[in-house]
């Protein structure tokens, strides 16, 4: 379905407190469609809704977003003292010019 990159792997895990989990998922949104949605979550997840990547970060991916991000991968990019989190979609066929939105 989804692949973290052990950069991110390690990042999400820096991030969450005891009792948080990472909930992702895709939104329809900007100038092509759709944008990847990722939130750090207290509240307690909904299985029906999510499916939980295997290992043990609490890492949920929403079970409706699953055709947007096939073969999907989440990474961490630093330049200089600044780092963000990428997405690499083999998938995508277009992308804005800010790079917020994406299509499949």
């Amino acid at each position: 379905m989804l692949d973290l990159t052990e950069k991110a792997r390690a990042h999400f895990a820096k991030l969450l407190k005891q009792g948080e989990c990472v909930v992702f998922g895709v939104k329809a949104s900007g100038c092509s469609g759709l944008r990847y949605d990722l939130t750090v979550v207290a509240d307690t997840i909904n299985t029906t809704e999510f499916e939980r990547l295997a290992g043990d970060l609490p890492f949920y991916v929403k079970k409706v977003s699953k055709p947007y991000i096939k073969d999907l991968t989440i990474d961490l990019m630093t330049e200089g003292l600044q780092s963000k989190v990428v997405y690499i979609n083999p998938n995508e066929t277009a992308k804005c010019g800010c790079g917020e939105s994406f299509a499949v």
